[in-house]
């Protein structure tokens, strides 16, 4: 993400969100913990970089530490504004928040992809790449 790109929003104590983009996929990255009032923003932020016919969206989790029912809503809520043809990119998530997505059925979800770094994100968005591989857990590889 070019510097220049990014907008920084601080929310809470302890938690970053740095908007950017990933070539001219929309891509958000979340510092600290996702929970509600964290989440509350997400959503609203990717809201604001989906546009009004936005169906791609990138969430950069390397640096997200925790995630609770306000963070999980909020990945629902994009999910659902993104329609049944958009497509969510999680990259870098850690174990432990893995865990809490997997009990809730989120790596399930057709429209949710799970990417272990930047640059296979941008493998998977090239143009002749196939977006809606299955989703593949970290450390199973």
């Amino acid at each position: 993400m070019n510097p220049r790109e990014a907008n920084k929003a601080e929310g809470r104590a302890g938690v970053t969100i740095v908007k950017g983009s990933l070539g001219t996929t929309p891509l958000i990255r979340v510092a600290g913990e996702l929970d509600h009032l964290s989440g509350t923003e997400l959503s609203a932020v990717g809201r604001q970089e989906l546009g009004v016919e936005g169906r791609v969206l990138l969430l950069d989790l390397t640096q997200c530490t925790y995630i609770d029912s306000g963070g999980l809503g909020a990945l629902f809520k994009l999910l659902r504004e993104m329609g049944p043809m958009g497509m969510l990119g999680l990259i870098g998530v850690n174990s432990d928040v893995f865990r809490i997505l997997e009990i809730v059925g989120l790596p399930r979800m057709a429209s949710l992809r799970s990417f272990k770094n930047i640059a296979e994100a941008r493998a998977a968005l090239a143009p002749d790449a196939d977006v809606r591989v299955r989703t593949v857990p970290p450390g199973r590889r």
